[in-house]
Formats: structure tokens, sequence, C-alpha cells
């Protein structure tokens, strides 16, 4: 009997474990308006988040600011490259909160598919079909478990 409400128990444990919420990390982009980016991931504080982004963008002199600096799990970057006869240059960067931490891929797809959205909807420059993803990636503890 004590055996069987243990198993209970365990599964239920489980269960839980495998669709809690992640706990946000910070994450930071930092860019130019020549396509140079620099992304970060919980460096230790958001301090160093933001400055570890600012490095990998090239700095100040390659003309870097942040452009995202927040708390959360996943993070995505698209970009879209004018052409000739429509010059120009667009960038869109997002973060989601992760809804399963054990669900790594799904995540990834999550926010890469809500900067896309960003990218070709109403608004964006043209050409409107040269989105392409610069970066996307989640926090260490997102793992791939189901």
């Amino acid at each position: 009997m004590k055996l069987r409400n243990f198993h209970r128990v365990l599964a239920f444990c489980l269960g839980v474990a495998m669709t809690l919420p992640a706990a946000a990390a910070p994450l930071a982009y930092a860019a130019n308006e020549r396509g140079a980016f620099g992304w970060a991931m919980d460096a230790g504080s958001r301090g160093a988040t933001e400055r570890l982004a600012m490095q990998r963008c090239g700095g100040t002199a390659n003309g870097c600011k942040i452009v995202m600096s927040k708390n959360g799990d996943c993070m995505a970057a698209i970009e879209s490259r004018g052409t000739p006869s429509h010059p120009g240059y667009w960038y869109w960067v997002g973060y989601t909160t992760a809804v399963n931490a054990y669900a790594r891929s799904s995540e990834l797809q999550r926010v890469r598919g809500l900067v896309y959205h960003w990218c070709t909807g109403v608004g964006a420059g043209p050409p409107f079909n040269t989105c392409r993803s610069v970066h996307s990636d989640c926090a260490s503890y997102i793992r791939n478990l189901n």
C-alpha cells in the first residue's frame, strides 16, 4: 500500500516538473544600423549581459547600441536587407518567457515565429521576402526533455 502511494506521488511530482515555467535570465541585443549584432544571455547581471552584447557587436566605436535588454528565457533576431532598388536595413529582436522549461525546441520555434511575424508583417520595409534569422537561443536551463 505504501509503495503504491509513493508511485502516485512520484508520478504527480514528475508531471508537475515537466510543465513548470522557467525562471527569467538577463537577455540583451546590441546592434548598429549596418548589420552588426551582438547578443548575450545570463552573463551574471543585467549590466554584464549588456556589456557582453555591446562587445560582441563591436562597441560604440562600431555604432552599436543596446536595442533590447529584458529578463526572459529565449531570444531571437531577424533582419531584412534592402536591394539596390529598395535600399535599407531593418531588424527585429524579441524575447519570450518559456511556457515549458523542458521543451527547448518548441520554445525556440515560438520566439523565432514571434520575431519573424514582425518582419513579414505590415510596416516592414521592402523587400518583404528577405527576412532571415540572425540569432536565436534559449537560456541553458531550457532543456529538451519532451
